[in-house]
C-alpha cells in the first residue's frame, strides 16, 4: 500500500507538468506572433532583394561641412530600415580609381558623381523614370537628361560665392559697399617692396578641371576673369586668399563659405563680405543606376534613387552643408540659410553629359 501511494503521487506530479507545458504553448505562440509583428513594424517590409548593394561616390568638388558619404550613409541606413534584409556598402573613389575599376570590369550598383565626368559614366547608366522623382526641381532634373531620357538625378546642390574683407577692399582702394561682382577685374593692385613690385590679383580661384570655376563668371556675369591668380587646387586658393594675399576677391564654393564662417566665429577674421552667385551652378552631385543583368538589384537601386528625392532624405542635406534639390527650406539660420535662399530661384545648370 505504501509503494502504491508513492506511485500515485508521482503520476500526479507528471500530470501537472504535462498540463503546464500544454498550457504554455498558446502563450508562446502569442509572444512569437507579437515579436514578429513588432519586428515588422520596426524594420519595414522584407526587401525583394536580400543582400548588399554597392554605392560609389566619386567627387569632382567638395561638399560643405562634411563629406557626401556622410549623407549617403545616413540616407541608405534609413532606406534599409524600410527594406529588411537590404544593406549598403558605400565607397568614396577618386576619378582615377573609378576609371581603373571600369577598365577592369568592376562596377557598383549605384554611382554618385558630379560634373566633368558625365561622358565617362553615361554608357553604364540605366534610364530612370522621371515621374518617380517629380519632386526635384525642373532645372536640376533637366541637367541629368540626355536625348529626352533621365540618366542621373541630382540630389545634392552647392553654390558659388565671391568673398572678400573690408580690410582687403580698403587696401585695394575700393569702397567696401561695392558689389564684388562689379569689381572682379578691377580690385587688383601693386605693392612696392625693397627689391621688386608685387602684384595682388583682383581675384584668386583654384584650378579644377572638372567644374572649371572660372566659367562661372562668364555665364553668371558675362565677364571673363582677367586679373587673376590661379592656385593649384581650390583648397590652395582659400589658403592663398586668407593667408598669403594673392587676391582681393576669392571665387569659392560652399566649402569656402563653411571655412570662412568658422574663422569668423572664432575671431580669426572679421569684416567678411559674401556675395552669392544666384544664377548659375554646376556644383551638383548626381545619382545613377548602373546596368546590371540582375533585375532585382536594378529595381531596388531605382527605388533608392526615388528615396533620395523625398523630403525625408533631402532634409538631411543640411547636415553636410549642402542645399536640397526639391525647393524646400531646411536651414533656420546662418550662412547656409542665405545660400539656400539665394539658390531658390531658377538656375542655369549645364548638362551633365556635355562636358
Amino acid at each position: 500500500m505504501k509503494k502504491s501511494g508513492r506511485f500515485g503521487v508521482f503520476k500526479l506530479l507528471c500530470l501537472c507538468l504535462i498540463v503546464a507545458i500544454v498550457s504554455a504553448f498558446p502563450t508562446l505562440a502569442i509572444i512569437k506572433n507579437r515579436s514578429e509583428g513588432l519586428e515588422k513594424n520596426l524594420n519595414g517590409d522584407i526587401s525583394n532583394f536580400q543582400g548588399v548593394l554597392t554605392i560609389w561616390n566619386v567627387d569632382t568638388f567638395e561638399s560643405g561641412s562634411q563629406s557626401k558619404t556622410v549623407f549617403l550613409e545616413e540616407v541608405s541606413r534609413q532606406f534599409s530600415l524600410k527594406n529588411k534584409g537590404l544593406y549598403f556598402i558605400i565607397k568614396n573613389l577618386s576619378v582615377d580609381e573609378m576609371t581603373e575599376n571600369f577598365m577592369n570590369g568592376v562596377f557598383p550598383d549605384v554611382i554618385t558623381f558630379g560634373h566633368g565626368i558625365g561622358e565617362m559614366v553615361k554608357p553604364i547608366l540605366e534610364t530612370l523614370n522621371t515621374k518617380s522623382v517629380e519632386s526635384i526641381r525642373s532645372d536640376v532634373l533637366a541637367s541629368g537628361t540626355i536625348n529626352g531620357e533621365l540618366k542621373a538625378v541630382g540630389f545634392l546642390m552647392g553654390g558659388y560665392i565671391l568673398a572678400s574683407t573690408e580690410e582687403k577692399l580698403a587696401t585695394a582702394g575700393i569702397e567696401t559697399n561695392q558689389k564684388l561682382s562689379n569689381i572682379l577685374n578691377s580690385a587688383g593692385y601693386d605693392v612696392e617692396t625693397k627689391k621688386s613690385v608685387k602684384h595682388v590679383a583682383s581675384v584668386v580661384y583654384g584650378e579644377n578641371a572638372f567644374i572649371r570655376p572660372e566659367i562661372m563668371s562668364e555665364v553668371a556675369f558675362g565677364l571673363a576673369l582677367e586679373d587673376k591668380f590661379v592656385s593649384p587646387t581650390m583648397y590652395d586658393a582659400y589658403v592663398d586668399f586668407v593667408g598669403y594675399d594673392k587676391g582681393t576677391i576669392l571665387v569659392g564654393t560652399q566649402r569656402d563659405l563653411y571655412k570662412l564662417s568658422g574663422r569668423v566665429k572664432v575671431g580669426k577674421i572679421s569684416g567678411v563680405k559674401i556675395e552669392h552667385v544666384n544664377s548659375y551652378t554646376n556644383l551638383i552631385q548626381y545619382a545613377g543606376v548602373v546596368n546590371n543583368q540582375d533585375s532585382a538589384r536594378v529595381e531596388l537601386s531605382k527605388k533608392f534613387i526615388e528615396f533620395l528625392a523625398t523630403v525625408e532624405a533631402q532634409s538631411m542635406t543640411s547636415k553636410i552643408g549642402m542645399i536640397n534639390v526639391i525647393g524646400q527650406k531646411f536651414y533656420e539660420e546662418g550662412e547656409f540659410k542665405d545660400m539656400e535662399e539665394q539658390l531658390s530661384g531658377k538656375l542655369i545648370i549645364p548638362n551633365l553629359f556635355n562636358n
